[in-house]
Order: structure tokens, then sequence, then C-alpha cells
């Protein structure tokens, strides 16, 4: 027997529609909020408050330019090495120091000096040879390179100055860099 308002449980007790439902319990015992029906009124509301008049896409403008990174973005691949340095200044004054990175377009020197008033720098790097199994010496790469930034550091305590080479000498040692830290350096992500 059933009506509008009451339908026939298959345990045959009489279910009573006019009410929503009480929380009934899942498959673990505990009890589940069952979601209010929605009539055809609230269907509707909900359908239209869901649609948005199409309108002009607002984009915030800054009031100041966005600065640029304050370090330096190489084209070409860096990879992470700890290499003795020497930079000589106008050919008179040498700063000892060690690299951060390098590439073959650039690389950045942690010094105590801060050098950032200096244009033109020869840079001497020892690389180290390429097994620790044989006793070559160490190549020496030189560089003639300009000085393009340089910062304090406070997490290493040192200044570290941004290079851009301009030339190798001699020029073959390019290629042979570039073939070493392919070869023996771990490439760091890009900036």
């Amino acid at each position: 027997m059933s009506d509008d308002k009451h339908i026939d449980d298959p345990d045959g007790a009489l279910i009573d529609l006019s009410e929503p439902p009480a929380a009934s319990d899942d498959a673990s015992g505990t009890a589940v909020p069952q979601q209010p029906e929605s009539t055809p009124e609230s269907t509707a509301e909900s359908a239209q408050e869901a649609t948005v008049e199409p309108t002009q896409e607002i984009i915030p403008q800054s009031p100041l330019p966005v600065a640029a990174p304050a370090h330096e973005a190489r084209a070409t691949p860096r990879y992470r090495v700890r290499w003795r340095t020497e930079v000589v200044l106008n050919a008179q004054t040498t700063y000892y120091g060690h690299l951060k990175d390098i590439s073959i377009s650039g690389a950045a020197v942690l010094m105590e000096h801060n050098i950032k008033s200096a244009q033109s720098i020869t840079l001497f790097v020892e690389i180290p040879s390429e097994s620790t199994y044989t006793y070559k010496e160490p190549h020496i790469l030189q560089v003639e390179g300009k000085v393009i930034s340089t910062i304090y550091e406070s997490e290493s305590a040192y200044f570290r100055t941004g290079i851009v080479f301009r030339r190798f000498i001699p020029e073959n040692d390019r290629a042979f860099l570039d073939n070493y830290l392919k070869n023996n350096c771990i490439e760091l992500p890009p900036l």
C-alpha cells in the first residue's frame, strides 16, 4: 500500500516522505547526513546564481615597475663548483677567492673584497684534473672579463661578484671548459 506521502519499505514499514530523512548509517555504522532534496525553484535559483554575465577582464596594474632580479641570469647552463681563483685588476692588484658557480659565458666569484668599481679584470681559475687517481697538474684557465655586479652575501660572509667572460686566453680554452663542465660537473637548475 502506498500513497503520495508514504511508500512501503522493503522491510514492510511505512516511510514518511513529507519530512526529509534523518541521517542514516553507512557501512561503518557511523551516521551520514543526507543532502536536502532540491526543489525546482531552488534548482532554478542556484542555476541563476551560477550564471555569470560576461564582463571585461580587469588586470591590475602595478604602480611601480617590477625590478629585475638581483642575480645574473645566464643564457648558458651554470655549474656549481668551488674552484680557487685569482682576480687581477688593472694588471697589478690581485685578489683571491673561489667560484660559487661557472658557465662558459660567466662566473660568480666569492671574495673578501668588493671590486664593484672595477671594469675590466683578468680571472685565473684553477680547474682540478679530471681524475683524482692521476697526478696531473690542474689546468689554469685565463679569462678576460667584465664585472657586472657585486653584492655582499651574509650567508657566506663574502662579496659575490658576477663576471661576464669576454675572451679566453687561449681561445680553445672555451671548448675545454665546456667539455669539462658537461662531463664532470652537475648542472644547476635555471634561475
